[in-house]
């Protein structure tokens, strides 16, 4: 997956960037914060508004994650980061 950030909006920090990804996984389901067994990831930033997620959908367990309603929860996520860091009043900034 891919997240960007509003282009009207200032370049996050390499911090923020890292806590963006590790929403966006706890909320999907593939890593839940305090899960040893969770899937592994990683985030690559190349540039300088956006990151990719990479994520194994098998966790150390060896189980599936439960990713259903994917789409709907990464939104959530994005949306209560931008509304604690007061990003881009253009409807929406990152996703």
């Amino acid at each position: 997956m891919a997240v960007r950030n509003h282009p009207d909006d200032l370049t996050l920090p390499d911090a923020d960037c890292a806590e963006v990804a590790a929403a966006m996984v706890h909320a999907v389901g593939i890593a839940v914060r305090g899960d040893e067994h969770a899937c592994r990831w990683n985030a690559v930033r190349h540039a300088s508004d956006h990151i990719h997620i990479v994520a194994t959908l098998v966790r150390q367990d060896r189980r599936h994650p439960r990713v259903r309603g994917d789409i709907r929860a990464m939104y959530a996520a994005a949306r209560a980061f931008e509304a604690a860091r007061t990003l881009s009043q253009n409807g929406g900034s990152l996703l």
